[in-house]
């Protein structure tokens, strides 16, 4: 875990800079892939309201194994795009800086 922000926000610009990802990139395409995974975002942010909605009509359908990994999975996916979503913000700060 990072102590700050700012602590993150340094490593994710040298993560970007070692992959020459700000070099070969500009503001306008850095907000394009913000916007892409803030999509990935949205779509797993529903997926696991729709679980959770599911869960609630039918109380028994959390206890199957199922259930649990499909949950899981998108709980997966709804992280790793947040994640995503907030170093394609951070590289498109750094770009229009």
């Amino acid at each position: 875990m990072y102590a700050s922000y700012r602590d993150l926000e340094l490593e994710v610009i040298r993560w970007a800079e070692a992959r020459q990802i700000l070099k070969h990139s500009t503001p306008v395409a850095q907000s394009r892939k913000t916007l892409e995974e803030a999509g990935e975002l949205l779509e797993a942010a529903a997926a696991l309201k729709v679980c959770d909605d599911l869960a609630k009509l039918f109380p028994g359908l959390p206890h199957r194994d199922e259930f649990i990994e499909y949950r899981a999975k998108w709980l997966d996916k709804f992280k790793d795009a947040a994640g995503d979503t907030l170093v394609a913000l951070i590289n498109g700060l750094a770009e229009a800086c």
